[in-house]
């Protein structure tokens, strides 16, 4: 498993943007000409400059050779490819990726000031409660971390806004600190956060336990010079 994320930049040259807007689908330019907030444009066009990026790092393949796909709930795949599996998500000023051999999922939230308990109904019971046992200093915290770890596995699923947030419980996994578990159709899944920085959550979903330990951070030149240098291992 690899995690990695970039930070979008607000003063990207226009020039460089209308070549990067080049390198991705047809599919996602016209999704990213359809967007009115130029943010909601480059959130887009960066992540899935991003998957492509590192796909070609990852798979030794060239940019011109990748053709993602997406199901009908919008989760990515890699086609004529069954064995590496990723997953996008973006929020705020960062863009991430995770990749695995096995189906995974990705959520990033920016942590911003709310009334948790209105935003119950998406929590099943154990997690209110456990919820409520939190102190008043750290309830917010917790609550994008649960948040991130409930999103990510609906993301590894595939399933989309069709599986209910508060159909399934997300509770600590053994003696782990940071990692939890839950199940679906019988099957165990595996659910680890992560701070980005001080106001981001990131989680990951898999099925395994063999969680990465760190985030590695993709700089911005490093991938504009990949892809304007023809996306060529």
């Amino acid at each position: 498993m690899d995690l990695f994320c970039i930070e979008i930049i607000d003063d990207i040259p226009t020039c460089l943007y209308n070549k990067l807007f080049e390198k991705v689908s047809y599919n996602t330019q016209n999704r990213i000409l359809n967007f009115k907030k130029i943010s909601d444009k480059k959130r887009t066009l960066l992540g899935e400059l991003l998957v492509r990026f590192v796909i070609g790092q990852k798979l030794k393949m060239e940019n011109k050779s990748i053709a993602l796909n997406y199901s009908v709930y919008g989760k990515p795949s890699l086609n004529g490819v069954n064995n590496f599996h990723f997953n996008l998500s973006h929020s705020g000023k960062w863009v991430g990726c995770v990749c695995d051999s096995l189906p995974i999922g990705l959520d990033i939230e920016k942590v911003r000031e709310i009334e948790v308990e209105q935003l119950f109904n998406f929590f099943s019971d154990w997690e209110i409660q456990y919820l409520n046992s939190v102190s008043s200093m750290d309830k917010i915290s917790k609550f994008y971390e649960f948040w991130t770890l409930k999103e990510s596995f609906v993301k590894n699923l595939g399933l989309g806004l069709s599986l209910p947030l508060n159909s399934f419980t997300i509770s600590p996994y053994k003696e782990h600190y940071y990692m939890y578990t839950t199940y679906y159709n019988g099957q165990s899944f595996y659910l680890n956060s992560y701070q980005l920085d001080m106001n981001y959550k990131i989680s990951v979903c898999a099925e395994h336990t063999n969680f990465t330990d760190e985030i590695e951070i993709i700089n911005f030149n490093d991938l504009s010079r990949w892809f304007l240098n023809g996306g060529i291992v």
